[in-house]
This record gives C-alpha cells, sequence and structure tokens, in this order.
C-alpha cells in the first residue's frame, strides 16, 4: 500500500503509507492527489495521516538526484498539492504521527488543522542541510504560516524542531499523545463537520487570496528559473 483511501461516517480518510518513510515520489503524490479527488466527490472532512513510523521525510530524493527535468516536475507536483491542499473545498485535518520534513511540513502548513504528536520527533524545512535551495511557493507557504522568528530560522539554517517547538512555531496546532492521535483527530472531524463547506470554502478562499497568489508566483519563479537552467545546460 502507499496511499489508502477510506470514507466513514461522513469523514474522508487519507493514509498515506509506503512501508518506510513515505517519501513523497511523483507517483505518491499522483495517489494523494487521486486520494483527494474521492474526498471531493465525497464533500467530507478528511484526515491525512501518515504510517506509525512518521507523517514523511519530505521528497523523495532519488528522484530529485534523477537530473534537473525530473527535480522541476517532483517539486512542482508538491507545489500543486500544497496549493489544492491550501484552497480545498471542505476542511482538511493533518494528523501528525511523528517527524514531517520538509515536503512533509509543507503538507502541514497548507492544511487547515495540523495535530501532532508528543515525543521524539523533528518538523520542519532541513532544505539548506541535505544539499538543497529551497523552493520559491515553500517559502511563501511557510511565511503566510509561521511565526517569523521561527521562519527565518528554519528556512535559513535548516533547523528542525522539536513537537513543542513546532506547536509554538506555527506548524502544528495542537499536540497529543501517540496513543490519543487517531481518536482526537475523529473527535476533530466531528467538530468541523458542523462547519457549512461552502462557506467556508469561500472564506478561506477570502482569507488565503494573497498568500495563495504568493504560491502561485513562487510555483511560476521556480518552473522559470528550471526551465532556463534546462536550456542553458543544453
Amino acid at each position: 500500500m502507499s496511499v489508502d483511501y477510506r470514507y466513514e461516517n461522513n469523514v474522508s480518510h487519507i493514509t498515506i503509507d509506503d512501508g518506510k518513510v513515505n517519501a513523497l515520489s511523483s507517483r505518491l503524490i499522483a495517489q494523494v492527489q487521486s486520494a483527494l479527488d474521492e474526498a471531493e466527490s465525497n464533500r467530507a472532512v478528511t484526515i491525512i495521516t501518515g504510517n506509525e513510523r512518521l507523517f514523511s521525510a519530505g521528497f523523495d530524493l532519488s528522484e530529485l538526484a534523477k537530473s534537473k527535468a525530473a527535480a522541476s516536475n517532483l517539486v512542482r507536483r508538491g507545489a500543486e498539492l500544497c496549493l489544492r491542499l491550501l484552497s480545498f473545498h471542505s476542511p482538511i485535518i493533518c494528523a501528525c504521527n511523528g517527524h514531517a520534513f520538509p515536503m512533509g511540513a509543507f503538507i502541514l502548513m497548507s492544511s487547515d488543522y495540523r495535530i501532532g504528536v508528543e515525543g521524539p520527533f523533528s518538523l520542519g524545512m532541513n532544505e539548506v542541510r541535505v544539499g538543497l535551495v529551497v523552493p520559491r511557493f515553500a517559502l511563501e507557504l511557510a511565511r503566510g504560516r509561521l511565526h517569523p522568528a521561527y521562519f527565518h530560522r528554519t528556512v535559513a539554517t535548516g533547523e528542525l524542531f522539536s513537537p513543542e517547538d513546532a506547536l509554538t512555531a506555527g506548524i502544528l496546532d495542537e499536540l497529543v499523545t501517540p496513543e490519543a492521535l487517531a481518536t482526537r483527530a475523529l473527535e476533530k472531524a466531528e467538530d468541523l463537520k458542523t462547519v457549512n463547506f461552502s462557506h467556508h470554502h469561500a472564506t478561506k478562499l477570502r482569507a488565503r487570496s494573497q498568500w495563495i497568489a504568493a504560491v502561485k508566483r513562487g510555483i511560476a519563479e521556480d518552473y522559470f528559473e528550471s526551465e532556463n537552467a534546462a536550456v542553458d545546460n543544453d
């Protein structure tokens, strides 16, 4: 199993589980998008979670290393997923069961409500520590979600945060014990069922209009830069 979709009691459940560290490849992102298609058709509160080990260790580094074109394609697919989550028609809850970096953190920052777990886990954006430049779309995503001091710490130095610091930073909204995560996510889903989804969607788009526009500009600039680099290398 890589991505499982389940619809139960008017709640959509999306579980990302590649049996390893949930490295987000193009294939895995496409499966998440397909699951979101089903969630959209069911018009329900959606819970996204990872496997028993962690939420996600980020983009698939082996795919990033294949070529500049492959890396550009993967980053663009990840950016489009985040953009979809930012503007999704119904509430998105992330049940973060462990580590989440960097694309894992991007998904968290794109969701409406984020529940993390206590423990020896790391969350954030560590691109500069693994030899990568932070994509522009991700900078705008983080700028719109994180408290300024934490934004600069994680993007410029690649610092990863404990769950407690991630809560303060704005990566998470709530912390629970690992054993309570599934129950708490369902409780929050029941609460968000009372939201009028049409009004939720319209308000979310209104509140996030400048943020969404900035993320879209970042995607376009990242793509333009990668295309120019590909031409220069020909």
